[in-house]
């Protein structure tokens, strides 16, 4: 269960560091430092996070299905080779 774990949890570094380097493209470094995020993106994230899933548009029920997916695909993978270890066959490299 640890191994499903680390992999879990290395998926949702992945995630958030493709949000991050998506949402640092979307505002402006300034000199000294800082960052400035513009006003429509505020208006629009503030939007997202104050709806519950349900009130989300197709598009970003779309976008949160395809992140469940690849949770769903690992722990699929994980838990194919946990039955294939219970039944004595030794999971390959590739499964």
């Amino acid at each position: 269960m640890n191994e499903l774990l680390e992999q879990l949890a290395d998926q949702e570094h992945t995630r958030w560091s493709h949000w991050m380097t998506y949402l640092f493209s979307q505002g402006t470094f300034n000199e000294d430092g800082t960052w400035t995020m513009p006003g429509d993106k505020v208006k629009h994230w503030q939007r997202q996070m104050l709806l519950d899933y349900a009130d989300l548009t197709e598009q970003e029920k779309a976008s949160d299905r395809a992140e469940a997916r690849h949770t769903l695909w690992l722990l699929g993978q994980w838990f194919s080779r946990q039955e294939m270890v219970e039944y004595g066959r030794k999971p390959e490299a590739s499964d």
